[in-house]
């Protein structure tokens, strides 16, 4: 599938997929997301909605549903699963098979690294196997290492060809959310006063119009961090999910303590948007939330 055709699937079904629905549906859409590397840094936003709603205390099981959901008897089903390893190990596969871009080969594996911002640390993964071989892949910020540990040497496929895995490779790591942008908030530090269970903070600032985040009341505030530095602001921009809000405002503040309605031509390191809703069971969400500034 092209490239684009493949990034316009994945917004189209992901956006129209039921929320409450299994555990294992946001896995594949972190997976697909890593893969086709659209500008932001929506896989991260699909990693984080493929746990975070399903997790239960105080043993972390996971259940196959999110939310009230989870706890609700259905009575054509029953209790959903509880612990569903079916949704952990869609979770799992995200970093084997979405962040390494692992495909398997006759002769090898294929991979394609991808680290969204969020884990700027890296991550490191042990004890892939390809037939008697073990390795593991360590993704960084701008490398990845491959390294053998046992086994036979294997051919590992990458963008710049085929190499041969005996020791140690290391293969660009790729960064979608460092794509030039007129967005000064896209990838940025994100927070918000409140959500609702697969509506996180981070869906605001993803690049991608497929995710939202959303208060989990009638109320609430979307803060992002622009950086260090104070920005002349021109524009902010929400765009809003299915429900609009009945009533918004844009502030702006140089500390994080101290906000004052926005106008164009703020200097401000921060911006906030707050969101009032009529039905507090039907809260308003903010799909992107763009934010232009001179020099961005």
């Amino acid at each position: 599938m092209e490239p684009g055709a493949a990034a316009a699937t994945l917004d189209y079904y992901a956006a129209r997929t039921d929320p409450d629905g299994p555990a294992m549906t946001d896995s594949v859409h972190a997976i697909d997301a890593a893969a086709i590397g659209e500008p932001g840094c929506s896989a991260y936003t699909y990693l984080q909605r493929s746990v975070r709603p399903f997790m239960r205390g105080p043993y972390d099981l996971f259940s196959e549903a999110r939310g009230d959901k989870a706890g609700s008897e259905d009575p054509l089903s029953g209790f959903p699963a509880d612990d569903f390893l079916t949704g952990k190990g869609g979770f799992l596969q995200v970093f084997t098979h979405g962040l390494t871009g692992l495909r398997l080969r006759e002769d090898g594996v294929r991979l394609d690294p991808t680290l969204p911002p969020q884990l700027h640390e890296g991550i490191t993964l042990k004890g892939l196997r390809f037939r008697d071989a073990v390795y593991e892949v360590g993704i960084g910020p701008r490398n990845t290492t491959v390294r053998l540990t046992s086994g036979t040497p294997f051919t590992v496929h990458t963008t710049e060809g085929p190499r041969r895995l005996t020791t140690t490779l290391t293969l660009p790591t790729r960064r979608p959310d460092l794509t030039p942008t007129a967005d000064a908030a896209r990838c940025r530090p994100v927070t918000a006063t409140s959500e609702s269970p697969g509506l996180y903070a981070e869906a605001a600032v993803d690049g991608s119009p497929a995710t939202s985040w959303s208060p989990d009341g009638a109320a609430g505030s979307l803060t992002v961090d622009l950086g260090p530095r104070p920005q002349r602001i021109t524009a902010v921009t929400p765009r809003w999910s299915d429900v609009p809000p009945a009533s918004h405002t844009l502030e702006t503040s140089v500390d994080g303590r101290f906000w004052r309605p926005f106008l164009a031509g703020d200097t401000a390191r921060k911006v906030r948007v707050t969101v009032r809703s009529q039905d507090p069971e039907k809260p308003a969400g903010v799909a992107e939330l763009r934010v232009a500034a001179d020099g961005s």
